[in-house]
């Protein structure tokens, strides 16, 4: 089994272990060979009521697999779909500037619907819920990642909800050791190995903090140290040329919180127009300046 591909191992897990599961662990099984699209799009709640089985049922399904649970195989059969539909986008030293434009932008629709699979839409309303409610909220990144930090500070007060993001390694710890029970802390990294943001998520978590990683990597070390996740495509490779798919996915994903955010919040509509108008009175001062 070590020499299996990791997008395609769960098949070979399931039939390996088919003939001594339960009755019900069977149906589990069937399902998620015979509809592996499917499955990608449904939380865990949903994939139990439409199995009639419990949420705890298919984690102990996936735990059995080896696993650490529904999210962690659910990445790999939607790695696994993508690449089987995937034409080749490798990126050639003597392709021309045409092709080269076009190769990245598939890399980018690819990079967008990989995520898309991953979303659990039940985690990310949990998510949205604790912000709402967090007194104070964190965004850490370090390098290039620091860019997605900022714009999910942006993004945010867009719709009245003030955050601080922290790019440098001291501050992101000094902040991190401010956080309280209550608050919610987000750690940004493709590989899900940045030591810095894994510290200050460390930090934020011992203080009582609610934490959440967003990273390309399911089985990464900041993965296990965030009470949640929010995994992205983890088909980019380590190249100049792909690093701003990352950024790409984790924008989308801190737009998709905002929407989120803005579907469950009393948010008066008076104070949403109100930061809509300042914006607009910004954009029309730039005009004017130009």
């Amino acid at each position: 089994m070590a020499n299996q591909n990791n997008e395609v191992e769960y098949l070979y897990r399931i039939s390996e272990t088919y003939s001594n599961m339960s009755k019900g662990q069977k149906k589990i099984a069937r399902y998620f060979v015979e509809h592996q699209s499917d499955m990608c799009k449904l939380s865990i709640t949903q994939l139990a009521q439409k199995l009639n089985v419990t949420p705890s049922a298919i984690t102990r399904f996936c735990q059995a697999l080896n696993y650490k649970g529904f999210s962690e195989l659910k990445f790999y059969v939607g790695k696994n779909i993508l690449s089987s539909h995937n034409m080749d986008n490798t990126i050639l030293k003597e392709d021309s500037l045409s092709v080269l434009i076009q190769k990245l932008m598939m890399l980018d629709q690819q990079a967008i619907a990989d995520t898309m699979l991953l979303l659990d839409s039940a985690k990310l309303k949990k998510i949205a819920e604790i912000c709402i409610k967090a007194p104070h909220i964190h965004f850490y990144g370090e390098g290039a990642t620091g860019v997605s930090a900022s714009m999910a500070s942006a993004i945010l007060m867009q719709i009245g909800i003030p955050s601080q993001n922290y790019s440098d390694s001291v501050m992101m710890r000094m902040a991190a050791s401010t956080l309280e029970k209550g608050d919610i802390a987000f750690g940004i990294t493709y590989s899900g190995k940045a030591f810095d943001v894994i510290e200050a998520i460390k930090i934020a978590r011992r203080n009582g903090a609610a934490t959440v990683a967003i990273t390309g990597n399911a089985g990464s070390i900041i993965t296990n140290m965030a009470h949640d996740q929010i995994i992205y495509s983890g088909n980019i490779q380590d190249e100049l040329t792909q690093l701003p798919i990352a950024r790409i996915c984790e924008i989308a994903i801190f737009g998709l919180l905002q929407i989120t955010i803005t579907k469950l919040s009393k948010q008066s509509p008076k104070k949403l127009e109100g930061i809509r108008k300042s914006i607009e009175q910004v954009r029309k001062q730039h005009n004017h300046n130009m």
